[in-house]
Protein backbone atom coordinates (compact mmCIF):
# COMPACT_ATOMS: atom_id res chain seq x y z
CA UNK A 1 0.00 0.00 0.00
CA UNK A 2 1.32 3.50 -1.22
CA UNK A 3 1.24 6.07 1.71
CA UNK A 4 -0.69 9.10 0.68
CA UNK A 5 1.83 12.22 0.55
CA UNK A 6 1.06 15.12 1.93
CA UNK A 7 1.78 18.55 1.39
CA UNK A 8 3.11 19.07 4.41
CA UNK A 9 1.95 21.57 7.44
CA UNK A 10 0.15 24.48 6.02
CA UNK A 11 2.25 27.17 6.41
CA UNK A 12 -0.71 29.49 7.27
CA UNK A 13 -0.21 27.43 10.29
CA UNK A 14 2.90 29.44 11.15
CA UNK A 15 3.20 30.74 15.01
CA UNK A 16 1.84 34.28 14.97
CA UNK A 17 3.93 36.79 16.70
CA UNK A 18 1.46 39.09 18.11
CA UNK A 19 1.96 37.10 21.46
CA UNK A 20 5.23 37.98 22.21
CA UNK A 21 5.42 41.42 20.55
CA UNK A 22 1.88 43.73 21.86
CA UNK A 23 2.76 46.68 24.49
CA UNK A 24 0.65 45.17 27.21
CA UNK A 25 -2.76 47.68 28.02
CA UNK A 26 -1.49 48.70 30.31
CA UNK A 27 2.38 49.22 31.52
CA UNK A 28 2.83 51.91 34.11
CA UNK A 29 5.82 51.57 36.38
CA UNK A 30 4.77 50.12 39.75
CA UNK A 31 7.34 52.82 42.09
CA UNK A 32 6.19 56.15 42.41
CA UNK A 33 6.92 59.44 40.39
CA UNK A 34 10.57 59.95 40.27
CA UNK A 35 12.48 62.97 38.72
CA UNK A 36 15.58 61.98 36.62
CA UNK A 37 17.92 63.97 38.72
CA UNK A 38 19.96 60.75 39.53
CA UNK A 39 23.50 61.12 41.90
CA UNK A 40 24.88 57.63 41.67
CA UNK A 41 23.51 54.02 41.08
CA UNK A 42 23.44 53.77 44.76
CA UNK A 43 21.24 56.73 45.23
CA UNK A 44 18.61 55.31 42.64
CA UNK A 45 18.54 51.87 44.89
CA UNK A 46 17.92 53.87 47.43
CA UNK A 47 15.33 55.45 46.08
CA UNK A 48 13.61 52.68 44.60
CA UNK A 49 14.10 50.95 47.83
CA UNK A 50 12.67 53.45 50.17
CA UNK A 51 8.72 54.04 49.35
CA UNK A 52 7.98 57.76 48.81
CA UNK A 53 11.82 58.59 49.52
CA UNK A 54 11.96 60.45 46.17
CA UNK A 55 14.77 63.03 46.21
CA UNK A 56 13.26 66.13 44.78
CA UNK A 57 16.03 68.45 44.23
CA UNK A 58 14.95 72.21 44.20
CA UNK A 59 10.79 70.96 44.30
CA UNK A 60 8.98 71.19 47.67
CA UNK A 61 8.27 68.12 49.19
CA UNK A 62 3.99 69.45 48.70
CA UNK A 63 4.58 69.82 44.69
CA UNK A 64 6.80 66.38 44.29
CA UNK A 65 3.77 64.96 46.67
CA UNK A 66 1.40 66.46 44.09
CA UNK A 67 2.94 64.65 41.20
CA UNK A 68 3.42 61.76 43.23
CA UNK A 69 -0.64 61.35 43.12
CA UNK A 70 -1.02 62.68 39.72
CA UNK A 71 1.51 60.13 38.71
CA UNK A 72 -0.92 57.09 40.17
CA UNK A 73 -3.87 58.82 39.08
CA UNK A 74 -2.76 58.71 35.59
CA UNK A 75 -1.42 55.09 35.86
CA UNK A 76 -5.09 54.26 37.11
CA UNK A 77 -6.22 55.42 33.93
CA UNK A 78 -3.68 54.02 31.64
CA UNK A 79 -4.46 50.65 33.52
CA UNK A 80 -8.86 51.32 32.24
CA UNK A 81 -7.88 52.18 28.87
CA UNK A 82 -8.53 55.97 29.71
CA UNK A 83 -5.63 57.11 27.19
CA UNK A 84 -6.96 60.18 26.60
CA UNK A 85 -7.26 61.67 30.17
CA UNK A 86 -3.71 59.69 31.21
CA UNK A 87 -2.20 62.07 28.56
CA UNK A 88 -3.58 64.99 30.15
CA UNK A 89 -2.22 64.03 33.31
CA UNK A 90 1.20 62.95 32.09
CA UNK A 91 1.40 66.73 30.19
CA UNK A 92 0.42 68.30 33.83
CA UNK A 93 3.53 66.30 34.94
CA UNK A 94 5.53 66.84 32.31
CA UNK A 95 5.18 70.70 32.40
CA UNK A 96 6.72 70.73 35.92
CA UNK A 97 8.98 67.67 35.43
CA UNK A 98 9.99 67.61 31.85
CA UNK A 99 13.11 65.46 32.32
CA UNK A 100 11.23 61.98 34.34
CA UNK A 101 11.85 59.45 31.72
CA UNK A 102 8.95 57.05 33.42
CA UNK A 103 6.17 59.72 32.56
CA UNK A 104 7.67 59.95 28.91
CA UNK A 105 7.20 56.44 28.53
CA UNK A 106 3.80 55.94 30.00
CA UNK A 107 2.25 58.77 27.94
CA UNK A 108 3.98 56.82 24.50
CA UNK A 109 1.98 53.70 26.12
CA UNK A 110 -1.63 55.99 26.64
CA UNK A 111 -0.33 57.45 23.28
CA UNK A 112 -0.48 54.12 21.36
CA UNK A 113 -3.17 52.80 23.17
CA UNK A 114 -4.63 55.77 20.43
CA UNK A 115 -3.34 54.69 17.65
CA UNK A 116 -0.74 57.95 18.07
CA UNK A 117 2.43 55.24 16.69
CA UNK A 118 4.06 58.35 15.75
CA UNK A 119 3.67 60.52 18.87
CA UNK A 120 4.70 57.17 21.04
CA UNK A 121 7.78 56.64 19.22
CA UNK A 122 8.66 60.53 19.84
CA UNK A 123 8.04 60.00 23.67
CA UNK A 124 10.14 57.07 23.89
CA UNK A 125 12.74 58.59 22.03
CA UNK A 126 12.72 61.38 24.62
CA UNK A 127 12.79 58.74 27.23
CA UNK A 128 16.24 57.31 25.77
CA UNK A 129 17.60 60.53 25.63
CA UNK A 130 16.67 61.25 29.44
CA UNK A 131 18.17 58.04 30.40
CA UNK A 132 20.05 56.09 27.71
CA UNK A 133 19.99 52.71 30.51
CA UNK A 134 15.76 52.82 30.08
CA UNK A 135 15.39 49.11 29.55
CA UNK A 136 11.12 50.21 29.29
CA UNK A 137 11.66 52.21 26.60
CA UNK A 138 14.02 50.20 24.49
CA UNK A 139 11.32 47.17 25.10
CA UNK A 140 8.16 49.15 23.99
CA UNK A 141 10.03 50.77 21.02
CA UNK A 142 11.19 47.63 19.83
CA UNK A 143 7.49 46.59 19.93
CA UNK A 144 6.42 49.22 18.16
CA UNK A 145 8.78 49.92 15.37
CA UNK A 146 8.27 45.47 14.82
CA UNK A 147 4.78 46.42 13.78
CA UNK A 148 5.66 49.21 11.49
CA UNK A 149 7.90 46.43 10.01
CA UNK A 150 11.07 48.57 11.32
CA UNK A 151 12.84 45.08 11.33
CA UNK A 152 16.28 46.38 12.04
CA UNK A 153 15.15 48.83 14.28
CA UNK A 154 13.68 46.70 16.70
CA UNK A 155 16.66 44.57 16.76
CA UNK A 156 18.82 47.14 17.67
CA UNK A 157 16.37 48.30 20.62
CA UNK A 158 16.75 44.62 21.81
CA UNK A 159 20.41 44.41 21.50
CA UNK A 160 20.08 47.80 23.69
CA UNK A 161 17.65 45.86 25.80
CA UNK A 162 19.51 42.61 26.50
CA UNK A 163 22.89 44.71 27.11
CA UNK A 164 21.45 46.26 30.01
CA UNK A 165 19.43 43.05 31.18
CA UNK A 166 21.36 40.13 29.91
CA UNK A 167 19.65 37.68 31.57
CA UNK A 168 15.66 38.44 30.48
CA UNK A 169 14.32 35.28 28.12
CA UNK A 170 11.69 37.51 26.86
CA UNK A 171 14.18 40.08 25.71
CA UNK A 172 15.69 36.93 23.39
CA UNK A 173 12.16 35.78 22.36
CA UNK A 174 11.35 38.84 21.21
CA UNK A 175 14.78 39.02 19.12
CA UNK A 176 14.29 35.39 17.80
CA UNK A 177 10.95 36.74 16.24
CA UNK A 178 12.30 39.63 14.40
CA UNK A 179 14.95 37.36 12.93
CA UNK A 180 12.78 35.43 11.62
CA UNK A 181 10.62 37.99 10.30
CA UNK A 182 14.46 38.91 8.51
CA UNK A 183 14.89 35.53 7.41
CA UNK A 184 18.10 35.43 9.36
CA UNK A 185 16.63 31.66 10.76
CA UNK A 186 20.30 31.01 12.60
CA UNK A 187 19.85 33.94 14.51
CA UNK A 188 16.61 33.59 15.71
CA UNK A 189 17.21 29.71 16.39
CA UNK A 190 20.57 30.93 18.45
CA UNK A 191 17.71 33.72 20.42
CA UNK A 192 14.97 31.00 21.07
CA UNK A 193 17.65 28.71 22.33
CA UNK A 194 18.86 31.31 24.77
CA UNK A 195 15.46 32.12 25.69
CA UNK A 196 14.55 28.48 26.73
CA UNK A 197 18.61 28.32 28.48
CA UNK A 198 17.08 30.97 30.66
CA UNK A 199 13.60 30.27 31.14
CA UNK A 200 13.05 26.24 30.17
CA UNK A 201 9.20 26.84 30.31
CA UNK A 202 9.03 29.90 27.67
CA UNK A 203 6.23 27.80 25.56
CA UNK A 204 6.16 30.20 22.92
CA UNK A 205 9.97 30.15 22.43
CA UNK A 206 10.35 26.14 22.31
CA UNK A 207 7.09 26.50 19.54
CA UNK A 208 9.23 28.83 17.05
CA UNK A 209 12.15 26.62 17.72
CA UNK A 210 10.47 24.03 16.78
CA UNK A 211 9.35 25.63 13.61
CA UNK A 212 12.62 26.32 12.50
CA UNK A 213 14.10 22.78 13.45
CA UNK A 214 11.23 21.78 11.70
CA UNK A 215 11.95 23.68 8.62
CA UNK A 216 15.56 22.45 8.79
CA UNK A 217 14.21 18.69 8.47
CA UNK A 218 15.39 17.69 12.15
CA UNK A 219 12.52 16.46 13.37
CA UNK A 220 14.38 14.52 16.42
CA UNK A 221 14.75 18.38 17.78
CA UNK A 222 11.56 19.31 16.54
CA UNK A 223 9.41 16.68 17.98
CA UNK A 224 11.45 17.17 21.59
CA UNK A 225 10.44 20.55 21.65
CA UNK A 226 6.62 19.72 21.03
CA UNK A 227 7.00 16.99 23.21
CA UNK A 228 7.98 19.22 26.17
CA UNK A 229 5.16 22.00 25.02
CA UNK A 230 3.00 19.38 25.63
CA UNK A 231 3.90 18.75 28.95
CA UNK A 232 3.89 22.63 29.76
CA UNK A 233 1.07 23.61 28.04
CA UNK A 234 -1.38 20.13 27.12
CA UNK A 235 -4.03 22.68 25.10
CA UNK A 236 -1.63 24.23 22.54
CA UNK A 237 -3.04 22.56 19.55
CA UNK A 238 -0.20 23.52 17.11
CA UNK A 239 2.26 21.34 19.46
CA UNK A 240 -0.40 18.63 19.07
CA UNK A 241 -0.77 18.92 15.20
CA UNK A 242 3.09 19.61 14.41
CA UNK A 243 4.02 16.59 16.07
CA UNK A 244 1.33 14.81 14.40
CA UNK A 245 3.14 15.75 10.82
CA UNK A 246 5.82 14.61 12.48
CA UNK A 247 4.83 10.93 13.65
CA UNK A 248 3.44 10.90 10.03
CA UNK A 249 6.18 11.23 8.23
CA UNK A 250 8.09 8.93 10.50
CA UNK A 251 4.70 6.45 9.50
CA UNK A 252 3.47 6.31 12.95
CA UNK A 253 0.51 6.38 11.86
CA UNK A 254 -1.57 5.44 14.92
CA UNK A 255 0.31 8.41 16.83
CA UNK A 256 0.08 10.77 13.86
CA UNK A 257 -4.07 9.94 14.47
CA UNK A 258 -3.95 10.24 17.85
CA UNK A 259 -2.00 13.51 18.17
CA UNK A 260 -4.06 14.76 15.20
CA UNK A 261 -7.56 14.34 16.81
CA UNK A 262 -6.58 15.59 20.14
CA UNK A 263 -5.85 18.49 17.87
CA UNK A 264 -8.65 18.57 16.62
CA UNK A 265 -10.31 18.43 19.80
CA UNK A 266 -8.65 21.49 20.98
CA UNK A 267 -9.52 23.68 17.88
CA UNK A 268 -11.96 22.01 15.56
CA UNK A 269 -12.07 24.78 12.49
CA UNK A 270 -8.12 24.03 11.42
CA UNK A 271 -8.03 22.38 8.16
CA UNK A 272 -4.62 21.05 8.65
CA UNK A 273 -5.74 18.87 11.59
CA UNK A 274 -7.95 17.01 9.48
CA UNK A 275 -5.88 16.56 6.73
CA UNK A 276 -3.38 15.18 9.33
CA UNK A 277 -6.17 12.53 10.05
CA UNK A 278 -7.34 12.10 7.70
CA UNK A 279 -4.10 11.24 5.68
CA UNK A 280 -3.06 8.96 8.78
CA UNK A 281 -6.85 6.90 8.63
CA UNK A 282 -5.93 6.39 4.99
CA UNK A 283 -2.33 4.82 5.61
CA UNK A 284 -4.19 2.91 8.39
CA UNK A 285 -6.57 1.27 5.88
CA UNK A 286 -9.69 3.64 7.18
CA UNK A 287 -10.23 4.35 3.71
CA UNK A 288 -14.26 5.83 4.10
CA UNK A 289 -12.90 7.81 7.38
CA UNK A 290 -10.29 9.01 5.17
CA UNK A 291 -12.49 10.20 2.73
CA UNK A 292 -15.19 12.00 5.70
CA UNK A 293 -12.05 13.56 6.82
CA UNK A 294 -10.69 15.01 3.87
CA UNK A 295 -13.95 16.52 2.71
CA UNK A 296 -14.14 18.09 6.21
CA UNK A 297 -10.58 19.53 5.58
CA UNK A 298 -11.68 21.11 1.90
CA UNK A 299 -15.05 22.38 3.44
CA UNK A 300 -12.93 24.49 6.10
CA UNK A 301 -10.30 25.67 3.46
CA UNK A 302 -12.31 26.48 0.45
CA UNK A 303 -9.12 27.59 -1.57
CA UNK A 304 -7.44 24.28 -1.36
CA UNK A 305 -10.15 22.06 -2.27
CA UNK A 306 -8.09 19.12 -3.56
CA UNK A 307 -6.13 17.14 -1.73
CA UNK A 308 -3.97 14.73 -3.73
CA UNK A 309 -3.79 11.34 -1.80
CA UNK A 310 -1.25 9.94 -4.01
Amino acid sequence: MVLPRPRGPNRSTRIPAQPTMSIPACAPRTFPFIPLRRRSALWLAAVLLLAGACAAGSLRAATEEELNQRFAEANLKLQAKDYAEAIELYNDILEQEPKSDNVWINRAIAKAGLSDISGARVDLAMAISLNPESVEAYRYRAVLRFQAEDFAGSVADLDAAIRLVPDNAGFFGRRGEVHRRLENPGDALADFSRAIELEPGFVQARLHRAEIQREREDDTAAQADYDRVIELAPDTALAWKERGWIKFRRQDLAGALADGLKSRELQSKVADSFRLTGYAQFGLGDYPAAIATLTQAAELEKENAAYPLF
